[in-house]
């Protein structure tokens, strides 16, 4: 039986990418939502502003991966497993959101969320730079595209 990881493809070198395409998925209607969200009466507004900022800027580079443009490996697909989870959790807790929540609740939960995004994001900088100095087939400006990133998401 095929792991959740890996493909059931005949050839077993080739990783599947479900994982990166639905995390990018997640990214997307997340960015969407927050884009959406004109009135500022949520306590974490602006932190999820910033955070789906941040997402704006990883989501290329995963385009890339499912695109085989950037090599990947098993490390990469579960830290995309877990920012996916982070970033549908997010979505989810605004999309349920009220103005009856307690405020303070309401911030300690969004700035958890926004730190786990926000630490899956910066660890898949981490794999992909590191996958892509390991590569001889990918280009150097790919390598600085992805570090520009990488220094980013620290910041």
């Amino acid at each position: 039986m095929p792991s959740p990881i890996t493909s059931g493809h005949n050839n077993p070198g080739q990783m599947d990418t479900n994982s990166v395409r639905c995390v990018v998925n997640s990214i997307s209607r997340f960015i969407h939502l927050v884009s959406c969200q004109t009135m500022n009466t949520m306590p974490a507004q602006k932190s999820f502003r910033k955070i789906a900022s941040l997402l704006k800027l990883l989501k290329p580079v995963l385009d890339d991966v499912v695109d085989h443009k950037v090599p990947s490996d098993e490390a990469l697909y579960q830290e995309c497993e877990e920012l996916d989870l982070a970033v549908n959790e997010a979505r989810e807790f605004m999309e349920g959101w009220s103005s009856k929540m307690s405020k303070i609740y309401s911030v300690l939960k969004s700035e958890l969320m926004v730190m786990k995004m926000q630490s899956s994001s910066l660890e898949i900088c981490q794999i992909v730079c590191r996958l892509l100095q390991s590569s001889p087939s990918t280009s150097s400006f790919t390598a600085v595209q992805v570090g520009m990133k990488l220094a980013y998401v620290q910041l």
